[in-house]
């Protein structure tokens, strides 16, 4: 997490958002074309900005559990460590109830705030 929300590497977010992505879609094959048409746009907001990129990842980890075991795990074929098993559910639970949340209800924040918000819950986690 600390490569995402620090570091300035496009590839590798690119690259988490395509497999988090392919994650809830395969996760619910109930949704169909639905799911498709959701993501689609929202992916391609990714390409606007380092912080856009960044907000689509936080989002679509927000409710890929896969994605959360993955990052708990880390990507050793990328010589990306885990996330600290102590820090894990406190920003999971941080991200889920608080940032994502408030960031959704409230049409004055953007996605440098969402990301903002998403650095201290990580700090603090």
């Amino acid at each position: 997490m600390l490569l995402v929300l620090y570091g300035a590497n496009m590839d590798l977010i690119h690259g988490l958002i395509a497999m988090f992505s392919k994650n809830i879609t395969q996760s619910h094959p109930e949704l169909g074309n639905a799911i498709i048409e959701t993501l689609t746009p929202m992916t391609a907001t990714a390409s606007q900005g380092l912080d856009y990129a960044r907000a689509v990842l936080l989002l679509l980890l927000n409710v890929d559990v896969i994605g959360k075991r993955w990052v708990c795990e880390g990507f050793p074929n990328a010589k990306i460590g885990p996330l600290c098993g102590h820090k894990a559910p406190g920003f999971f639970t941080v991200l889920a109830n608080e940032v994502v949340p408030q960031w959704q209800r409230n049409e004055i924040y953007n996605v440098q705030d969402l990301v903002e918000k998403a650095r201290s819950a990580y700090i603090h986690a």
